[in-house]
């Protein structure tokens, strides 16, 4: 509405005044400046943590099922259904906004309202799940399969990927966030709707040409206990066919299902962990764990401390090419000091970075203060805000609300040292995240094998969700903007943690290329004994474990 307003449009219909500011994040006030009804209502966070929570649950139940389903599926099968389910929910959700925003679903007609919303929440969740079958499907087993035993070119390639990622979460709202402004928010839901079933075609296309012209992925190992259960089910079906069960029975059955996809799960999360790398996996995981990022923790922080939006979205620019940095980074230290190197140091570099984090806690300006009493200010956790933050940016006469004119949210502080130094380390942080990031995405795909990828990438991705749900429960815990300290130290704990896991996946490493080494050895001595014990005698005890190639160091006299 203060939007419409800057921009001297006409005001929205009746129908539709009480909607715009629920969709926008703005006071809920008519065009007049005056509340509307049931705005205390309607500006809860409800909706928000719905989404957000369902999110969370769905892929962290699910998450070991989607790769399960992936890993028994063929890959063209699997990348285009997640394709068309992803794109296809989101244009279906698009829609509803679009059907709100015209005022032909309206607060005034409170079951349709609610209907609509029940609608936005459940089509964004199918979406984020089909959203992660399609990164495990692309990301995950198509370019492995793609770059073969290639390790140089499968670093480059998912560093290409990660550019890729990172470039369109900068532009994407950049170009929305415009249409929304400078068009309308209706003409911005229409824009989605049309991209992603544009977009949806290209990419169906694109997927059948990459897939005709690498043979490899025609080639897919399915899992042993996968093909059984097929068989098992194949029995079950014929059975029923000849002897049709009574009720009963089929209950039984049903509950046998339900026991079987219970204990696929179980299997997934114990197939994660007897992975070699899943310390790893932890590691990755532990940078879920934290507020130290350009989340809607953070931001609804840095609002309360009336940093500009137009600051706020100067650091999000600012710091996706600190993490482009990292992508380009990455192939170098890679080939240059191995991957767990560089891994571990992408967390020391970002623990280092976020050190003046820490030193804001104490810093002045700090809101941080302990022996504060309720009722104080709370920290406003909203979605993510990236395209309202572009959207703030062209509104520069400071229309966004706020006590100041500069789209700030909140009372300036006494200093703005404080938040200058969290916003710089958050912002230097994104090269030793991203750089963490890579090596440890590459470490998985050289070592997970490939009938068991789906299943293993599902299972990260649940434990992903899970450290993330507990991110909020912290903040659910400690939601006053005086105790927002605390959330940062716990947060930079978290990190050191991911960083120690790293090093004991480096330790367990070692350890197991000593122990085959060792087991090398000890065969190879024993095959020499009993050929030629002379040769054997001048084997080496302890040969150097940089060289594996010891047998380099055996006579080549003609005995042997």
């Amino acid at each position: 509405v203060p939007l419409l307003q800057r921009l001297q449009l006409q005001p929205p219909p009746p129908a539709v005044r009480p909607v715009l500011p629920v969709l926008l994040g703005r006071p809920h006030v008519d065009f007049r400046g005056r509340r509307l009804p049931g705005a205390d209502l309607a500006g809860s966070l409800s909706l928000t943590a719905v989404y957000g929570l369902s999110c969370s649950l769905g892929v962290f139940s699910l998450g070991s099922a989607i790769g399960n389903l992936i890993d028994r599926s063929p890959r063209l099968l699997a990348a285009r259904t997640s394709l068309v389910m992803q794109n296809g929910l989101v244009s279906v959700c698009a829609v509803i906004v679009c059907l709100i925003l015209s005022g032909l679903v309206t607060a005034q007609a409170a079951a349709a309202f609610e209907a609509a919303k029940a609608l936005v929440v459940a089509t964004a969740l199918l979406a984020q799940l089909a959203s992660v079958a399609s990164k495990i499907c692309v990301s995950k087993d198509w370019i492995v399969a793609i770059c073969g035993s290639d390790k140089e070119l499968l670093a480059t390639a998912t560093a290409h990927l990660r550019r890729i990622d990172l470039s369109c979460q900068v532009l994407a709202p950049l170009l929305f966030g415009m249409v929304t402004t400078f068009v309308s928010p209706l003409a911005s839901a229409i824009t989605v709707a049309c991209w992603n079933l544009v977009s949806m075609c290209v990419e169906w296309t694109l997927l059948g040409h990459i897939y005709a012209s690498v043979p490899r992925l025609a080639e897919k190992n399915q899992p042993a206990e996968a093909a059984q259960q097929d068989a098992d089910v194949l029995v079950e079906d014929a059975n029923d066919d000849a002897a049709p069960a009574a009720a009963p029975a089929a209950d039984s059955r049903l509950r046998t299902r339900i026991v079987g996809q219970i204990r696929d799960q179980v299997a997934g999360w114990q197939l994660y962990f007897r992975q070699p790398v899943f310390c790893a996996g932890l590691a990755l995981s532990s940078l879920y764990l934290t507020v130290l990022g350009f989340d809607n923790v953070t931001t609804g922080y840095v609002y309360s401390q009336a940093v500009p939006a137009a600051v706020l979205s100067g650091c999000l620019a600012v710091s996706a090419v600190f993490g482009l940095l990292g992508t380009l980074l990455f192939p170098a230290l890679r080939s240059r000091f191995g991957l767990l190197s560089s891994g571990q140091t992408g967390f020391v570099l970002q623990a280092l970075s976020l050190l003046p984090c820490v030193l804001s806690v104490f810093a002045p300006g700090s809101p941080f203060d302990l022996t504060a009493a309720p009722p104080v200010q709370q920290i406003n956790v909203t979605q993510p805000q990236f395209t309202e933050l572009m959207l703030f940016t062209f509104d520069v006469g400071g229309a966004a609300g706020g006590n100041g004119t500069d789209g700030s949210g909140g009372d300036r502080p006494s200093s703005y040292a404080s938040v200058a130094l969290l916003l710089a380390g958050i912002v230097v942080s994104r090269t030793g995240l991203w750089l963490a990031d890579l090596s440890i995405t590459q470490l998985f795909l050289e070592t997970v094998p490939e009938r068991e990828r789906g299943r293993v990438y599902g299972v990260q991705e649940s434990l992903n969700q899970l450290l993330d749900l507990a991110k909020f429960g912290l903040v659910a815990a400690l939601p006053l903007v005086t105790q927002f300290g605390l959330l940062v130290c716990l947060s930079y704990a978290a990190i050191c943690c991911g960083g120690c896991l790293h090093l004991l996946q480096i330790f367990r490493s070692r350890s197991r290329s000593r122990t085959d080494s060792a087991d090398s050895r000890s065969l190879t001595k024993r095959l020499l004994t009993a050929c030629c014990p002379s040769s054997a005698a001048s084997l080496p005890v302890n040969p150097p474990l940089q060289s594996p190639m010891y047998l380099d160091t055996i006579p080549t006299d003609g005995a042997v």
